[in-house]
């Protein structure tokens, strides 16, 4: 039996209205929110994508240079090897020159490949966030 002081036992239509009113500001908030976390998801995958080109781009720049070092510390080595075995064509100040050349190509080399290496990571855990 119905406790309404409707006498005609259904609910009062402005409150039903009312509960109308709610659900539909429900689903339209409900709606909204959606949409905007769906913004920022495409927001936040644009963002890893540019990223992930970004360090692409610096992987590749990165090997090279490690290329280049590897290539101009073989020749430095060779210079200085050569130097070694005439150390007596040249002075003093010659072989200094050339272990100096030979070990700051040495160490510019070691912290390019240890740039490439970071930025190797960075790209594999970017890409994980792809295709997983």
């Amino acid at each position: 039996m119905p406790t309404d002081n409707n006498p005609s036992g259904s609910l009062d239509l402005k409150h039903l209205d009312l509960i109308i009113e709610k659900m539909v500001k429900n689903v339209s908030d409900s709606r909204t929110q959606i949409f905007e976390i769906g913004e920022q998801s495409r927001a936040e995958h644009d963002e890893l994508v540019r990223e992930l080109n970004e360090v692409k781009q610096k992987v590749k720049e990165t090997i090279e240079r490690c290329d280049k070092l590897d290539a101009e510390a073989r020749l430095a080595r060779g210079r200085l090897a050569d130097i070694s075995k005439a150390f007596d064509r040249f002075g003093e100040e010659d072989i200094r020159k050339a272990y100096e050349r030979a070990n700051n190509i040495l160490i510019e080399l070691s912290i390019v490949q240890e740039m490439e290496k970071q930025l190797k990571s960075r790209r594999d855990e970017l890409e994980a966030v792809f295709y997983n």
